[in-house]
């Protein structure tokens, strides 16, 4: 019996042990499971980063990795489900120096492993932010967006209200096409009002939002508001140029020129000009502010004695030929600066692209816009030409709508937009376009094309003692204008006056019939608007901006 009984002591001694050796086996399988995911990353530890830095996890595991979860200091910021498990980490939103960095992955069976580096951000935040902005302005101007945007943001990071980092990160999402975003980061920086520049580009991108699709209900409002912003920042400017003791008044004039004070402008130019041996350039600055002004007589004058003298140069045929381009004369326009249009300089682009639109030349007009506007894309006359000539639709809208971010304070884009906005057939769109030719004359009362648009919408939304009134009143200094002609026709039209209507008709017909060839009968309002407007584009409103007669010495500033 004591046989038998140590006999099973020992088999169960045995199995005991057989057991215990089982159990280490399968712990000892548990563990190597877990020794098989191994990490390991893209940057060595004590690494130093900025900007958005990449970090890349390689996981290897004989398991499939269901996910891996990035950590910065104990906090989670990413969990990746597929390879590549890469991290984009945003360093501007964390402080400058040490920080750790961990990862966990998880495999199918719920195993996990971890790995953690340190890191160090350095942003060069230490240099300040003036410097980092300086460096942002720099990468902009040489088309480096993405370096632009690191310096940008760490100026800002550095210093939350620094105007030349807020406006260089602002250009940017503008270039992306997020207006929205590059308004909110202007507009959240402090001191904005003692920043002309910065006020400026504000009021471009809010110009641009406003008539976005989805603020139709309040663009005019939008539009009004962002204009008196820009009035404000150009009005601005010119006193802190007048501010400066001996300032040559050809900078003045030019500060006044561009802040939409063409009267102005004419005071300051005219004492330079009065002087023996003038400058061939400030007379040419003149004489583009008399034509703004619609002073054609003067402006004929200026430039014909430089001819007569033979001191006339490429700018002087330029503003020349505008003026004949606005006194409906294209042909006589291309052909004066017929020797100037092959040298490729915007500002006769922009006057030969206008000369073309008028003849219906539309292939040759577009190519020249486009030229014009591909050497300077901010120059709101070479966006302009470009609107009449393009042949896209979408192509020909965006350029109206971009020209009035760029040039607002001519009347003729808010006639242009006004007039594209009324032939869309709805009836509350008509209400915004009388409001549009509205904006166009605050901008300048003696636009005529402004005016006859104005008396055509009065007519067709059915206030026609006010369309009557307007309409004579032009009549009597403009009675043998064929587009103001044909604005009566239609008045009368509405009026079921047919007899009046044709007299007026017929005598339109007389003043220009190569205009409105297509005309058989007296149009009704909405169409005189298509014809003078979409077909003739508005031809009293051409315009050359001096920024692009006589481009600044930087033309590259964002």
């Amino acid at each position: 019996m004591r046989s038998l009984r140590n006999i099973s002591t020992r088999k169960s001694a045995s199995i005991l042990l057989l057991f215990s050796l089982l159990m280490l086996f399968v712990g000892a399988t548990t563990s190597d499971a877990h020794a098989a995911i191994k990490i390991s990353f893209n940057i060595l530890d004590g690494s130093k980063i900025s900007n958005v830095a990449s970090i890349t996890a390689h996981v290897k595991s004989k398991t499939l990795i269901a996910q891996v979860e990035f950590f910065v200091d104990g906090q989670s910021r990413a969990v990746i489900t597929g390879i590549p498990y890469r991290f984009k980490w945003d360093t501007i939103s964390d402080t400058e120096g040490k920080h750790t960095l961990k990862v966990v992955a998880t495999d199918v069976d719920g195993d996990t492993a971890q790995a953690s580096i340190s890191v160090i951000i350095d942003n060069d935040l230490s240099i300040g932010a003036p410097a980092l902005a300086a460096k942002a302005v720099t990468a902009l101007k040489s088309g480096d967006a993405k370096a632009a945007r690191n310096f940008a943001r760490c100026a800002l990071k550095a210093d939350p209200n620094n105007i030349d980092g807020a406006a260089a990160l602002a250009t940017i999402y503008a270039q992306a096409g997020n207006y929205q975003m590059a308004a909110n980061t202007l507009s959240g920086v402090k001191e904005l009002d003692s920043n002309s520049p910065a006020m400026l580009q504000l009021s471009g991108y809010q110009l641009r939002l406003a008539l976005m699709p989805e603020n139709a209900d309040h663009a005019v409002d939008d539009v009004k508001s962002a204009l008196a912003l820009r009035r404000k920042a150009a009005d601005n400017l010119v006193q802190q140029i007048e501010a400066v003791p001996g300032t040559d008044p050809i900078k003045i004039g030019d500060a006044l020129m561009s802040a939409g004070h063409p009267h102005k402008a004419i005071s300051s130019y005219l004492p330079v000009v009065s002087g023996n041996n003038a400058p061939v350039s400030a007379i040419n600055r003149l004489a583009l502010a008399y034509v703004q002004t619609t002073q054609y007589y003067k402006a004929e004058n200026l430039l014909r004695t430089l001819q007569i003298q033979k001191l006339d140069n490429t700018e002087t045929r330029t503003v020349f030929a505008l003026l004949l381009v606005r006194e409906q004369k294209p042909k006589r326009a291309l052909i004066l600066i017929a020797n100037d249009i092959p040298k490729n300089i915007p500002s006769v682009l922009v006057v030969a692209s206008y000369a073309n639109t008028l003849l219906d030349n539309k292939t040759e007009a577009d190519k020249e816009a486009v030229a014009a506007e591909n050497i300077f894309p901010q120059a709101g006359d070479a966006v302009f030409a470009h609107s009449l000539a393009a042949p896209d639709p979408r192509v020909s809208s965006e350029e109206a709508i971009k020209t009035l971010s760029l040039a607002p304070f001519y009347p003729a884009p808010y006639v242009d937009y006004g007039a594209r906005i009324a032939l869309q057939s709805h009836t509350h769109r008509l209400v915004e376009a009388l409001q549009f030719a509205d904006i166009a004359l605050s901008l300048d009362p003696g636009s005529l094309s402004a005016q006859i648009m104005r008396g055509l919408l009065l007519t067709q939304v059915g206030h026609s003692p006010d369309a009557r009134q307007l309409l004579d009143q032009l009549y009597g200094s403009n009675e043998k204008y064929p587009d103001l002609l044909l604005a009566m026709s239609a008045y009368c039209v509405e009026l079921k006056q047919s007899a009046l209507a044709s007299i007026y008709f017929s005598q339109a017909q007389k003043s220009a019939p190569s205009y409105f060839i297509n005309l058989q009968t007296p149009p009704d309002a909405l169409q005189a608007l298509e014809t003078l407007y979409r077909q003739l584009h508005y031809r009293p409103g051409f315009f050359l901006t001096i920024s692009t007669l006589y481009p600044p010495t930087d033309t590259s500033n964002p």
